[in-house]
């Protein structure tokens, strides 16, 4: 070995010994192949080159700050010296260098031109052997304390991964006086220890550091994730202390502490190896325990408010997530978190049991409500609550109609035994799991729940609709309320209005009119027509309903009136009359208040033309009377018919009224004709139909509304929509020439009625004048006995005749416009009846043609109207009257 190599082996031994603190023999391995690619190379600028490497390597690593300047100083002697081709340049680097590496340096070797003086400059200085100990003690004792502070820093750094303030480490709160729980109130973290400052620019001893470099910003990351952790623990701990939190809020507050749980198991596994744990192994470990943090403390931000369906809707808008990392983990979330969901949906699903104390459910119900309210009124959807990706939306009508449907049966239908066996034909009955009841993030829907709710929904409408029709007679109060209600008993509804009429001929004013009254006549119609065939249950139903404004007094009811305002009420019995039917309470389902005050509306038009032409048929026999008494006492008294002036004033009086009843009686019984046959009749076959084929009582109930619902809009009545312009005018007319009928039939009931009681004392003086005159005496007395009968009681009167001119003429003007309206409606403008599709201009003429087509197929029901048209101007009278 040349004494350059040896020269360059000692100096590497020393700078071994002084950068490592021993021997070792793979550190100058290592120091060799570093220095001997640094350093001795004859090119005088690379020499330069890799000595301001060297330099910088060995500046950064030194121990004490302060030596800095002294390596600086020996770093430009050694520069200047590097520019003469000196061999053994080499060693005396590295010992310079070597000796640099000590603490006893004061100041830097000089450097002389000879060679002889410059090995001379870099020998090393004696020291004193006390001197020495004593730092490599005050060295050691450094060290301990270090090791300490260090161990203590660590330990606190697993204190603030849990959100806890330690000495050194400590949260900053925005209000430094008042301490405050709340994570809102944090600040920023404050990290104050001397292991930091002795070990941030540490040189030399980096396998005897715990810290290492970059141990700020550690420590501050783990004091995020402690942070972080309070963010989720606060959230926790408000559902815990909070009773208003529902199961849903309380079941996500669990799984956030079940995650926690998984923390604090990494924590305490921490704290076991804390003796030999660096923070660098402590960062490269929490990086995915801090990302789940995270995701844990955003779901809390954000859903903090939330519950219920909202919070389940928000957890599913979280799974669909670009991170995989974040769905998988949220993915996890919710399904705990809609367990209890779950389980609420099955409760009701298979039991009708709501337990939903907290309104988290998306069926709301409503206590206040009569059981046989229940279908209708009951229960509610509450649209907010239902959880978007838990439920689908197609299962929201078929869960809650199960659940619902299962109420109904053991509310309504008073059946406690029922109950309900989801069993399939493989598998048998299934699981809890196995019927879908559980959330399926990988599936786009929810196949085994769908496969449940529509087994579910057939085994309780078939329930439903069996018990319905036979044990509480569907179809059987059906018909009653049709024969009743809708006329269809023409032979009670005679008798009926003959009673009515026969109890209170003449009576103005509801004084006295009293419902048991009433009632009793109905029974007396009941019983003898043929309304007695019907069962007697349904016959117990029937009822009669007084019409009473809000301001009448009871007392009309028990007695006469004593209040003398009544004495200007012009109402009678028929203005208050109405048959009632009680309907049985799990019949209310279908036929529901708003259905039964249709069919009453119905049943108001249809009593109305049954009363007018109850009337118009009796006025034409009093009429037949009045023309046989006027016939008598024109041949008695000898008056010539031809030439006398008074009777062809009663004559033409007469034969105006006759017409004018005739055009009257030929309206009523068209359109009562058209109103049983075309509209009832047929409605009635239909309903019947389609009850029989309904699987779902929900069905059921469309096909009666549908069935109201279209003998409302035919029978001429006011419909519901606004979009019925036409209808509601139409409506007017019909009610407009009801009352002209009505006017007319009293106008001719009074003045008939005083006519025949003329005719009856004409007839009687007569009988009187002829007995007389059989005795031998005169038939009369007086002029004044034959004065009635020249003014052929009262007939005569121009006054009355031009009344019944202006009830004809008010009469065939609204008839006229009846028929104008009608026409329009069914014959009129199509547009107003066809889809808004016909409006289009960009329309070809086939596609127009073929779409006008389809609607006149879809608006058939309008041709009954067209025969209807047809019969009320068969003669084109008031054809020829437009013109």
């Amino acid at each position: 070995m040349s004494h350059s190599e040896a020269g360059l082996e000692d100096a590497t031994r020393q700078l071994v010994r002084a950068m490592v603190g021993h021997d070792d023999e793979a550190a100058r391995s290592l120091a060799r192949r570093v220095l001997g690619s640094q350093i001795g190379v004859h090119d005088t600028d690379r020499k330069q080159a890799d000595l301001s490497n060297c330099w910088r390597r060995v500046s950064r690593k030194a121990a004490y700050q302060r030596h800095r300047p002294e390596l600086e100083q020996a770093y430009k002697s050694l520069e200047r010296q590097c520019s003469s081709d000196d061999r053994d340049l080499p060693p005396k680097v590295l010992t310079v260098l070597t000796k640099l590496m000590g603490k006893q340096m004061k100041s830097p070797p000089p450097f002389r031109q000879s060679s002889t003086h410059h090995e001379a400059a870099v020998k090393p200085k004696a020291r004193n052997p006390v001197n020495k100990a004593l730092r490599e003690q005050q060295t050691r004792d450094e060290k301990i304390k270090l090791v300490a502070e260090e161990a203590r820093l660590l330990r606190e750094c697993l204190y603030s991964l849990q959100g806890i303030d330690g000495e050194r480490i400590r949260y900053h709160h925005k209000s430094p006086d008042t301490f405050s729980s709340d994570v809102e109130d944090y600040e920023g973290v404050r990290v104050k220890s001397s292991a930091l400052e002795n070990h941030l620019l540490y040189s030399g001893r980096d396998m005897e550091t715990r810290l290492g470099s970059g141990s700020s910003d550690a420590l501050r990351i783990c004091a995020e994730a402690g942070w972080l952790y309070n963010r989720t623990q606060s959230y926790i701990q408000l559902v815990q202390h909070d009773d208003s939190k529902g199961v849903i809020a309380r079941a996500f507050a669990g799984t956030l502490a079940e995650e926690l749980r998984e923390y604090h198991s990494l924590l305490a596994s921490y704290e076991a190896k804390l003796e030999t744990l660096s923070l660098r192994q402590l960062m490269v470990d929490l990086r995915m325990p801090t990302n789940r943090l995270k995701i844990l403390a955003m779901l809390t931000d954000g859903l903090r408010t939330l519950s219920g369906g909202h919070l389940l809707s928000a957890l599913h808008k979280h799974t669909i997530h670009g991170d995989t990392r974040h769905s998988n983990l949220v993915q996890s979330i919710l399904c705990q978190v809609s367990k209890p969901w779950f389980d609420i949906l099955y409760r009701w699903t298979t039991h009708g049991v709501l337990s939903d104390p907290h309104k988290e459910f998306f069926v709301t119900e409503f206590s206040n409500v009569e059981d046989k309210y229940l279908w209708t009124a009951k229960y509610q959807i509450n649209q907010d609550q239902i959880p978007s990706g838990i439920l689908d939306p197609e299962l929201v009508a078929p869960a809650y109609n199960v659940g619902k449907g299962i109420n109904f049966i053991r509310k309504c239908l008073l059946d406690g035994k029922w109950t309900m066996h989801l069993q399939f034909d493989n598998t048998g009955e299934r699981g809890y799991n196995d019927l879908g009841y559980k959330y399926q993030p990988h599936e786009d829907s929810n196949s085994a729940l769908q496969a449940t709710l529509k087994k579910a929904a057939g085994l309780v409408h078939s329930h439903i609709l069996k018990t319905l029709k036979e044990e509480n007679h569907l179809m059987d109060h059906l018909f009653a309320l049709k024969q009743f209600l809708f006329l269809g008993q023409g032979d009670f509804f005679s008798a009926l209005i003959e009673g009515l009429f026969t109890e209170w001929h003449g009576q103005v004013g509801i004084v006295g009119i009293y419902k048991h009254s009433l009632l009793s006549i109905v029974e007396g119609a009941l019983r003898s027509t043929n309304a007695k065939s019907l069962p007697q249950f349904c016959l117990d139903r029937l009822q009669v309903e007084l019409l009473l404004d809000k301001d009448d007094d009871a007392h009309h009811m028990f007695g006469p009136g004593r209040s003398p305002n009544k004495q200007d009420d012009h109402r009678t019995v028929w203005d208050i009359f109405m048959l009632d039917y009680k309907i049985p309470d799990p019949l209310i389902a279908i036929v529901h208040p708003a259905a039964l005050n249709k069919y009453k509306t119905v049943f108001r038009l249809l009593f109305n033309l049954k009363k007018v032409e109850f009337m118009l048929n009796y006025t034409w026999r009093q009429s037949a009377s009045l023309q046989h008494a006027l016939h008598t006492t024109a041949r008695y008294n000898g008056i010539n018919v031809s030439t006398d002036s008074g009777y062809m004033q009663a004559t033409f009086l007469l034969r105006k009224i006759s017409i004018l009843r005739q055009s009257m009686m030929h309206l009523i019984v068209n359109l009562k004709s058209y109103l049983m046959f075309e509209v009832l009749e047929g409605g009635w076959q239909r309903l019947v139909a389609e009850i029989q084929e309904a699987k779902t009582l929900d069905e059921a109930i469309e096909a009666h509304d549908a069935y109201l619902n279209g003998i409302v809009k035919k029978s001429l009545l006011k419909g519901d929509s606004k979009e019925y312009n036409k209808q509601h005018h139409l409506a007017e007319q019909i009610e407009t020439l009801l009352s002209i009928s009505n006017e007319f039939c009293n106008l001719q009931e009074g003045l008939f009625r005083e006519a025949l009681i003329l005719a009856d004392v004409a007839s009687e003086q007569r009988l009187e004048a002829q007995t007389r005159l059989k005795q031998g005496q005169w038939g009369f007395d007086s002029e004044l006995d034959v004065a009635d009968d020249e003014t052929f009681f009262g007939l005569a009167d121009v006054s009355t005749l031009r009344e019944v001119v202006r009830i004809s003429k008010v009469y065939d003007e609204n008839a006229l416009e009846l028929l104008n309206v009608l026409t329009a409606i069914v014959d009129g403008n199509p547009d107003d009846y066809m889809d808004e599709n016909f409006n289009r201009q960009n329309e070809s003429r086939f596609e127009t043609s073929q779409m006008r087509r389809d609607a006149d197929v879809a608006n058939n029901d309008l041709d009954p109207q067209r025969f209807l048209i047809a019969q009320l101007d068969h003669n084109h009278y008031y054809g020829s009257q437009a013109v």
